[in-house]
């Protein structure tokens, strides 16, 4: 990595800075616990980016800023290994890099400008107002992931029935061009000497969504089938309108802080406001487009929960070959390669309704203690939902003609909702007789229906498809709902000049789906949640998980993992040396105590398709210190010098 910075102050009122960037990084791609070698991958970049800045002071009370940058990133992710991906149902991932080849190519231009101004009538305001502008010409993707294709498992051995098969085809590459717009203009007004009251508005809009699927014979499927009324009252009503981009983002905001008694010792605070966000593209657009460029898709896919069966009833396995299988495929070789994913014609960027109230009372001059609460409703969240299962034992949309005409057909909507409410409370003491402290308790619950955050990949947990976001959808988000959260931090002024400061962190169990492993409303999808939910208890000195009932499951991800807890330590002392310079010694422990911190996965399968207990289930894939997861025990020494 390489930064060069270079400012100027052209005259006594401009201000102008240059900044350049470049970085090379290299990781494993795919690498975890339960995946094979042979499976992993090296994902390569390159981001290079200019920055140029401009300030302008326009007068007594007025401020320009300017920004322009330009960006370019690339990725590739070469191929590992011939042969199939595999996939058991305890979560191994063998044989091939199912990412893997890929490439990903973007530049980006940027501009944005703001102004602000103050002005002293009525209180004093300070106004200010801006514009940006995003013009992305290319964002290129290209990949041929899973053209040996992917094996799915009964059970966890390479011998077990093959349940799902999926081979894709063709040469898949598209470019997503998207310009994004954005203007704003807000005042924080000083109504009196203790009251400050801010107002705003934001508009946003992009350009370049819904893209244009006119080629995807899908789409045009679904259109026609939505223009005859065919989903009327269904989770694909959008279908069937003409396509149009998202332009009601007007996002009105509000908030005040007001000074209780004037001296600053207790003060209210709160806001209300709407904020627009913009949809991951992996999650939205993406498989859509590579299908509306029309030239990649699903060339071969079959599925049995029970596992695939050959003509003769004996049980497709890993080796055999695809051609026994071959009048189990359920793509149609007439029509185009369709990866089987279509986007609404009326897709809208996510947007949430964000409050909160707070009060802060300064206990003495260096210790305060806080209180806030903060709610926030997320709405119009995007997801890729699979419509087409099994009704009554015919699939769901059959009569549409969609391909594949299996569960892998996806389409992407923005129909999904999200709340969070948070009550914390801190404590903050500045350093005082030796001793600084921060610490904040954090009380909350955060449910949605479409099962993890709105940022990832959306988890395929629909238990009844009449009703994908029904109550029984609505449950905890998997990554994000711990109930309790702490965190501890100080700094301590021990004897001989010597700083301690300890750093603590806890949060309580975070939710996982209890799958059942059966296919119990004969959907096709053996995704239906266990009857009870299940609680982490704690791992045995065998190293086995243990977990009890905790009642019955009434929503998807009902289920809790393992609590995290972790205390970190850093002691040091400065010396000086000769003139001004100093040299500090540093020591640090992360995870003091070597907690075990077990990882357990957002899903976990109670039994297998043939009906015993899976050992897997509810057990622990990771622990402190193995990928992806925080550090078990280390310490480290350091210096740094100052002059």
């Amino acid at each position: 990595m390489v930064t060069g910075k270079l400012t100027a102050t052209l005259t006594s009122a401009q201000y102008l800075a240059v900044r350049y960037g470049i970085n090379r990084n290299s990781q494993p791609n795919g690498a975890g616990l339960r995946v094979a070698p042979e499976a992993w991958g090296t994902s390569s970049n390159a981001f290079d980016s200019v920055n140029a800045n401009h300030n302008w002071v326009v007068g007594p009370s007025a401020l320009n800023e300017l920004v322009v940058q330009f960006s370019r990133f690339n990725n590739d992710i070469p191929s590992t290994v011939d042969g199939p991906a595999l996939v058991f149902p305890n979560g191994v991932r063998a044989g091939a890099n199912p990412a893997a080849p890929q490439t990903t190519a973007q530049q980006k231009w940027q501009f944005r400008d703001d102004v602000t101004r103050a002005f002293a009538r009525g209180g004093g305001h300070d106004v200010k107002g801006g514009v940006t502008w995003i013009h992305e010409p290319r964002l290129f993707i290209s990949t041929r992931s899973l053209f040996t294709g992917q094996y799915t498992l009964t059970a966890n051995t390479l011998t077990a029935p093959v349940r799902d098969v999926s081979v894709f085809g063709g040469n898949a590459e598209v470019n997503i061009p998207l310009d994004m717009f954005g203007t704003y203009l807000q005042d924080d007004w000083r109504a009196t000497d203790r009251l400050t009251v801010n107002l705003g508005v934001r508009w946003d809009y992009v350009s370049g969504e819904p893209i244009d699927q006119g080629r995807n014979p899908n789409f045009l499927a679904l259109q026609a089938a939505g223009r005859a009324g065919r989903f009327a009252g269904t989770a694909l009503s959008d279908f069937g309108q003409e396509p149009a981009g998202d332009a009601n983002n007007i996002q009105p905001r509000v908030g005040f802080v007001y000074d209780v008694r004037g001296n600053a010792r207790d003060v209210v605070r709160g806001g209300w406001g709407l904020y627009t966000d913009f949809a991951y593209t992996n999650a939205n657009m993406l498989n859509a487009a590579l299908d509306a460029a029309g030239g990649s898709g699903l060339v071969f896919n079959a599925n049995n929960p029970n596992g695939i069966q050959r003509p003769d009833g004996t049980f497709f396995r890993v080796g055999d070959p695809l051609s026994s299988i071959a009048a189990l495929n359920v793509v149609n070789p007439n029509l185009p390669l369709l990866g089987g994913a279509v986007a609404s014609p009326r897709l809208e960027q996510p947007y949430s309704r964000q409050a909160s109230i707070g009060w802060s009372h300064e206990l003495s001059g260096s210790t305060a203690i806080s209180a806030d609460y903060v709610r926030v409703d997320g709405r119009d969240l995007n997801l890729r939902l699979r419509p087409n299962v099994l009704v009554n034992g015919r699939r769901a949309l059959a009569d549409v003609g969609v391909q594949p005409n299996s569960i892998a057909f996806r389409t992407s909507l923005s129909a999904g909702s999200s709340q969070y409410d948070g009550l914390i409370l801190a404590l903050r003491r500045r350093l005082s007789r030796g001793l600084d402290v921060n610490g904040s308790y954090t009380l909350s619950k955060a449910t949605s229906n479409i099962g993890p955050a709105s940022d990832e990949l959306d988890a395929n947990l629909v238990q009844d498809i009449s009703d994908p976001f029904g109550p029984v959808q609505d449950g905890p988000n998997t990554r994000t709902d711990a109930r309790h959260r702490v965190t501890l931090t100080a700094i301590v002024q021990a004897p001989w000049a010597i700083q301690v400061a300890p750093f603590f962190m806890y949060r309580s169990a975070l939710p996982t789906h209890t799958i059942e492993g059966l296919d119990l409303n004969g959907d096709g999808n053996t995704v239906d949640r266990t009857a009870l939910a299940y609680q982490y208890t704690g791992v045995s000195d065998s190293g086995v998980a243990t977990f009890k009932e905790a009642g019955p499951c009434e929503t998807v991800n009902c289920s809790r993992r393992a609590p995290f807890s972790q205390l970190n330590l850093r002691v040091s002392r400065s010396f000086r040396l000769p003139g001004d310079a100093r040299i500090e010694a540093m020591a640090e422990v992360f995870n003091l105590f070597n907690a075990k911190n077990p990882f357990i996965p957002v899903s976990t399968i109670r039994r297998s398709a043939a009906n015993p207990a899976l050992a897997s289930f509810m057990q622990p894939t990771a622990y402190a210190g193995d990928f992806g997861q925080p550090e078990q025990r280390v310490g480290q020494v350091g210096f740094r010098v100052t002059f």
